[in-house]
């Protein structure tokens, strides 16, 4: 009789004889959940934008793959023996890392491999992403047993909702050095020119800067070739191009978009760099809420209100009162009398114990 052999995990979905996830490899309890360190997945960083909209689906977009695939230990970590030996792909020397907790891996039928690696048969939502990194120079090391494997290096964090609050008025390519677009002199002048015309008026808008913007757009205009990234006229009028950025468009998982200084386009705000055109954001400072001056805080109790009820519930307390029969006034008056009295016998007492 002859006798199939099929391997416990890396099946793609166009198979002939279907098979079951949750049956090939043992669920991922919580328990052990909670004692893993983590949970990384390495892709392709042209994945980056989907993953974020669609969230990790089995086999990216096209679905081939019936699991997604996570390490247990970071791809930069020697203790990582499957994300971490993927190889490059051709074209890009860069990986994208994607960490979401071994715990909420749970809620969509993770199992673990033989290998130690987390499967999940389903789609992750973006909204359990808690990390993404983007890693270069990946190049083949030697393990302690002298087999070479590919590591990921210099991991650079791109993603965290905390970024949402950054003021980003520049951007270079400096550090990851990913080559992109930059917007031209036309554009700049031609953003420019539609922030002035839609220049909100005070106190929001600063006349100081809607001054020094019409100023520097007519050197721009003046002169011609390429604008340069850091070319001091255009700095200053991209940073107010950023500051005044009014959003088209929701942002990435609910976040506001951000005007992104390098190529002018929206850029999700939760990210640290740009989509567009890859360029680096590097923050001014973040935002905060202030009161106006001489401004009261505001508050989110209604004071009057609880004033004017505490008035009336006074009032029909004094009115129940006065209301009450002459029996039932002798009875409390009398069950108060015996309180006092046996409050004054309990501080009496406690003061003979502190004595002895």
């Amino acid at each position: 009789m002859p006798i199939a052999v099929r391997a416990s995990s890396g099946h793609t979905k166009e198979i002939q004889i279907p098979l079951e996830p949750t049956k090939i490899f043992p669920g991922l309890d919580l328990r052990t959940a909670v004692e893993l360190q983590g949970a990384y997945h390495v892709t392709s960083p042209t994945r980056l934008g989907s993953i974020l909209r669609d969230g990790l689906v089995p086999g990216g977009m096209e679905g081939k793959r019936m699991m997604n695939y996570f390490g247990v230990f970071p791809p930069w970590d020697m203790r990582n023996r499957s994300t971490r030996t993927r190889s490059p792909l051709i074209g890009e020397p860069f990986m994208l890392i994607v960490y979401v907790p071994p715990v909420e891996l749970t809620r969509f039928g993770a199992g673990l491999s033989r290998g130690g690696d987390i499967l999940v048969p389903l789609t992750i939502p973006p909204e359990e992403i808690r990390e993404i990194w983007i890693a270069r120079n990946c190049r083949s090391q030697p393990d302690e047993r002298g087999i070479g494997r590919w590591v990921l290096t210099r991991p650079y964090k791109i993603f965290s909702k905390q970024l949402s609050n950054e003021i980003v008025t520049s951007s270079d390519f400096k550090v990851l050095a990913i080559p992109g677009k930059i917007a031209t002199r036309d554009q700049v002048i031609d953003d420019a020119v539609q922030l002035i015309n839609r220049f909100p008026a005070p106190p929001i808008g600063d006349l100081n800067d809607l001054k020094s913007l019409k100023e520097d757009v007519e050197v721009l205009k003046s002169k011609g070739g390429s604008l340069p990234l850091e070319d001091e006229i255009r700095s200053r009028v991209v940073m107010k191009l950023a500051i005044y950025h009014n959003p088209t468009k929701s942002g990435v998982l609910g976040y506001p978009n951000r005007k992104c200084p390098c190529c002018l386009s929206e850029s999700a705000s939760i990210l640290a760099l740009c989509l567009e055109c890859h360029s680096e954001f590097w923050s001014a400072g973040r935002y905060e809420k202030t009161n106006p001056e001489n401004a009261a805080p505001k508050s989110r109790w209604n004071r009057d209100k609880i004033r004017s009820c505490a008035r009336e519930a006074r009032r029909r307390a004094q009115e129940a009162f006065d209301n009450m029969p002459k029996e039932e006034e002798i009875l409390i008056e009398e069950e108060d009398r015996n309180f006092e009295e046996q409050m004054k016998e309990d501080e009496e007492r406690q003061k003979r114990q502190e004595r002895e």
